[in-house]
């Protein structure tokens, strides 16, 4: 009767599920852009999703990258998560497009969680569910292993009631 279209169309109008599209293009193609200018300049990068989820942004870009001629063969792509499931399925889902990830189990706003220093950092989704104090350390942790010159893109939104409550169900 219509209904599981219209429910769909409200769902996927929802100022937070754009949100969530903006935040993915974003990601995308600010790590394009940052292994455009950097993948041949540099003997390696590193480059990081903090907390990872199913890294989707680093499997677009990548093949963005790869679209106009880059190659990722000196490039290491490491995911953070606090849950090993994720992490499994960020390894298999990156390994289905031919991009081996390096996977760190931990807390995001641990600086002892991070090996090493990163080039690139995203986390995208992450700071609207910390509290300010949280955020900052949060921040500060990027600001220690980010190296001199690296990116960090992130993101933050407004929390909205309603998505909060559907994001709860799921």
């Amino acid at each position: 009767f219509g209904i599981g279209r219209w429910l769909d169309k409200r769902i996927l109008g929802m100022r937070a599920v754009e949100s969530f599209r903006s935040r993915f293009f974003m990601a995308r193609d600010e790590l394009c852009e940052f292994l455009r200018e950097h993948s041949k300049d540099q003997a390696s990068l590193d480059v990081i999703s903090v907390p990872c989820g199913i890294p989707r942004e680093f499997v677009a870009a990548v093949e963005q990258f790869r679209g106009t001629g880059g190659v990722t063969t000196r490039i290491r792509f490491h995911v953070l998560d606090l849950d090993d499931d994720v992490l499994r399925q960020a390894e298999a889902f990156s390994g289905q497009h031919g991009i081996a990830l390096i996977a760190h189990h931990g807390d995001a706003l641990d600086t002892r969680t991070y090996a090493g220093e990163f080039d690139f950092i995203t986390s995208t989704g992450l700071g609207e569910f910390l509290d300010d104090e949280q955020l900052a350390t949060l921040y500060a942790a990027f600001h220690r292993v980010l190296r001199p010159g690296g990116v960090m893109v992130t993101s933050a939104m407004r929390c909205l009631r309603f998505s909060d409550y559907l994001l709860r169900l799921a």
